[in-house]
This record gives structure tokens, sequence and C-alpha cells, in this order.
């Protein structure tokens, strides 16, 4: 009840109540609380929650949370891994780069990680954001594009060039302004 209800007064609590929400995290199994905390630990933007963010990401934690079904319809497993995606995304830790790569398979977050790569910024993403454009998923084609922009590596124009001819005008627009940012 109190985590459900408060989650403000931990956000409130600031950098003190990082540990006990972390910890929290690894020993409560309920989706509500889980979705409750990632939202907490981002507004907090503290690096000690990076390492128990990425467990979110894993298949295993999924596995795991079906288990546990929430109780409020908020919280399903998509949300709460899409949620700890973007935290990672937006504490900008480079510990993150990897297992961001690593769900940048998994259609329904594709998006959330390729924005979360490009907020980090480092260039060991550029070859797999480059992947990501030759796959079917056009929303992750989309944010790939915009993540490659702002990484800003030059390797990337070769395959942004390739598709200026895309039928999409978004796809399209993006990869102009892109291509400018990096100069080409």
């Amino acid at each position: 009840y109190t985590i459900t209800h408060n989650w403000i007064t931990l956000v409130d609590l600031g950098e003190s109540a990082v540990e006990p929400m972390i910890k929290l995290l690894e020993s409560i199994h309920w989706k509500d609380v889980h979705y409750l905390l990632v939202k907490a630990l981002g507004e907090i933007g503290d690096v000690r929650a990076v390492e128990p963010l990425i467990v979110l990401t894993t298949s295993e934690q999924e596995e795991m949370m079906l288990k546990y079904p929430s109780t409020h319809g908020w919280g399903d497993e998509k949300t709460i891994k899409g949620s700890a995606i973007r935290v990672l995304g937006e504490i900008g830790d480079v510990r993150a780069v990897e297992p961001l790569i690593g769900v940048l398979s998994d259609k329904e977050v594709c998006a959330s990680a390729a924005r979360a790569l490009g907020e980090i910024g480092d260039v060991r993403a550029v070859k797999p954001l480059i992947g990501v454009l030759s796959s079917e998923n056009r929303d992750g084609y989309t944010s790939a594009v915009r993540a490659l922009g702002e990484i800003g590596d030059v390797q990337a124009v070769e395959s942004l060039v390739r598709i200026l001819l895309d039928e999409n005008s978004g796809v399209r627009y993006n990869v102009a302004i892109v291509l400018d940012k990096l100069g080409w």
C-alpha cells in the first residue's frame, strides 16, 4: 500500500531512498511495485540503480514477473521492461550499453532501447543500430535513425544514405536531419 500510493514520497526522499528501493526491487516480485519503483528511481536518476534496472531488461526477469499478476492493471512486464530501458537511457551510464544492445532484437522494446542508446551516446551502439535499419520493425527503425544522429558517428552515413529513398516521408525527414547533423 505505502509504495503504490506514495511513490512521490520516495522521490522526495531523493538519494537516501535509492538503496532501500533497490532492495525492494530485488526482494519483492509484484509488478505494480516494480513499476512504481522503476518510476521513482527514474525520477531520482541515481547511477546506483543501473545494475538493478539492467536486470529488469532480461528475459529471465520477464519470466519471473509472469508468475506474479498485476493487481491494479498497470505494470505488465513489457511496461516494466520498457520503463527500465527508458530510465537507463535517462541515467546515461555506459554500463547499460551492452544490455540495451541485447534488447534491440525484441520488437516490443526495440524503439525504447534505440532511444536509450541515443541518449547514452556510446559509439558501441552504432553498428547494432545500423542493424536495426535493415529490420522490418518500423518503430525501431525511426528510433534507430534518431539515435544514430544523437551518437553522431560518421560510420552511420553510408547506411543512412541508402534509406533516403524510403517510402515513408517521416523516415526520409529524420534521415535528412541526421545526415545534416553528421555534416553530409
